[in-house]
């Protein structure tokens, strides 16, 4: 989802308004799988006929920042101390994640991930922060939304990318959450290191099947990923990566 239109800090949420009977469907990636389709199987309830006659608008909820990255969608999901609701999480430049009531839009959860990073370089393509950029991705069996923060680290302008896992039900950082990714490969003879002043993560994060999380590192191309811990909490962050 992108906000840059007429409502730049806001999210829209839409249900069919005849029935107000939301999808169950569980979004946890980019685009619903790994292929990136956005092809949703299950989904019956929306035919041509319904769409033009009552699917709309449901609620308008006012964020922190502006809003690069795709919704995601959980059902019957457990919030610390305020029981089961289907929950959007919402991620923006600010840095917030955020648990919305996808029935209410009433904002269940909020969190915020470090101090983004101001206009890199001056380039305002991405409005006047950088903070989650890409679209995280759901681990559903462990609980956890892993997103990707660029952060201001103390005030020095030094960025970083700070890897989260964030439990669903209260946002709060897993054991060894976060973590800074760092990174350096060979290449024919050179030898590349990961610099997050100068390269940036865009596309969305992957859960690899529990071997890793992949995110592309956009000059050159490549792809990263952090090692989860495959022993007693194999979902969680791993410090030894590579």
């Amino acid at each position: 989802m992108n906000a840059r239109s007429d409502l730049p800090r806001s999210i829209l949420l839409a249900v069919v308004a005849a029935s107000a009977a939301l999808s169950q469907t569980n979004v946890i990636t980019y685009h619903n799988d790994p292929q990136r389709t956005g092809w949703n199987s299950q989904e019956k309830t929306l035919t041509p006929a319904i769409v033009a006659s009552s699917f709309g608008r449901l609620v308008t909820v006012s964020l922190d920042d502006q809003v690069d990255t795709q919704p995601l969608f959980v059902a019957n999901q457990t919030i610390s101390g305020q029981g089961v609701h289907s929950v959007v999480y919402v991620t923006t430049e600010g840095n917030m994640v955020y648990a919305i009531d996808a029935a209410s839009g009433a904002i269940l959860k909020h969190r915020k991930l470090g101090t983004p990073v101001p206009a890199p370089f001056g380039c305002f393509n991405n409005g006047p922060n950088i903070g989650i950029n890409g679209t995280g991705t759901i681990d559903p069996v462990a609980g956890i939304l892993y997103v990707l923060a660029y952060t201001d680290i103390n005030g020095t302008t030094i960025p970083a990318y700070q890897l989260h896992a964030l439990e669903l039900a209260s946002l709060a950082d897993r054991p060894g959450s976060p973590i800074t990714v760092k990174a350096t490969f060979n290449s024919d003879g050179t030898v590349y290191t990961f610099d997050a002043a100068l390269q940036r993560q865009r596309p969305a994060m992957l859960d690899a099947q529990g071997r890793g999380l992949c995110r592309i590192r956009k000059f050159l191309r490549r792809i990263l990923t952090v090692r989860v811990r495959p022993a007693a909490n194999p979902r969680e962050p791993s410090a030894d990566r590579p």
